[in-house]
């Protein structure tokens, strides 16, 4: 089955992070990932999605809608609904085909427009709560759950895995105060004002530049997805079954085939890249 690939807007909250180099905030997004698809599929994480759903209102229109497109993937003869996103069907229109399609486009409407009316602070409160319990102190991973159950209402509709891809770009920060003006000389003409404009336009451009701080490369990983199956990815792993899950290290060493030792390294390690973000509910760990 392939996947559904979305672009998310900007949130400082989730996006924003702090590492010392480019490196280690890759880091911290591989370990995140990792610790994230944990949490996704945990039994705590899927009830408070259909708490969510029922305090939100969503889970009939949802469930309606699923059940409209489904209707309409078994006329069509086809195994799941996702296929009906697969390519194209060729397919000879009868009227209870059309009536089908019609219903399912009228239950999806309805549970976008439903969507839409939500007020989302009741959620997002409830998500801060379930992070306080677990003393987890980072509202980025708080701002994220709510994220991934808003995308996991729309992949359940759609019978289609959802996929957030993630990436680190370097801060976009305020711009210091600059004021530029540019006006033509009666003494010069048009290709002289233009060589004029260009020099003052790149002077300009070298004055913004030099206020933002580059941040240093730091050692990046060589092979992200080697980090993320055998590198920090499995140190996220570990911290969710740790702290999230209650397995004490030595169980956690038994099945990564490595000692005690390693794993409160790789514990800590996990802890310490997941808390480089500028935001918290508390002091971080050990701060």
């Amino acid at each position: 089955m392939s996947d559904e690939e979305l672009i998310l807007d900007y949130d400082p909250v989730m996006a924003d992070i702090t590492g010392a180099s480019a490196a280690e905030n890759v880091r911290h997004v591989i370990v995140r990932v990792a610790f994230i698809n944990e949490f996704a599929h945990g039994d705590r994480f899927l009830a408070f999605c259909k708490r969510w759903a029922a305090l939100c209102g969503l889970e009939e229109p949802a469930a309606a809608a699923a059940r409209a497109l489904e209707a309409v993937a078994d006329e069509l003869g086809l195994r799941s609904r996702g296929e009906l996103f697969e390519n194209p069907q060729e397919t000879t229109q009868t009227a209870n085909l059309e009536e089908l399609i019609r219903v399912s486009n009228q239950r999806t409407d309805e549970f976008l427009e439903k969507f839409e009316s939500v007020a989302w602070e009741p959620v997002s409160a409830d998500a801060v709560e379930l992070l306080k319990s677990l003393d987890l102190p980072w509202p980025w991973l708080a701002a994220q759950l709510v994220e991934m159950f808003m995308l996991s209402l729309w992949q359940f509709i759609i019978g289609r895995l959802v996929v957030i891809n993630h990436w680190v770009e370097p801060p976009d920060l305020p711009a210091p105060p600059f004021e530029h003006r540019f006006c033509t000389r009666s003494d010069e003409t048009v290709n002289e004002a233009l060589t004029r404009f260009l020099s003052e336009m790149h002077a300009a451009l070298d004055r913004l530049s030099g206020h933002v701080p580059e941040i240093p490369r730091g050692r990046m990983p060589s092979d992200l997805d080697a980090e993320f199956a055998n590198g920090v990815g499995r140190y996220g792993r570990w911290y969710y079954r740790h702290r999230i899950r209650g397995e004490s290290m030595n169980s956690i060493a038994r099945d990564a085939h490595c000692d005690r030792a390693t794993v409160r390294r790789g514990l800590r390690e996990a802890e310490r890249l997941l808390d480089l973000t500028p935001y918290a509910f508390r002091p971080p760990p050990g701060k």
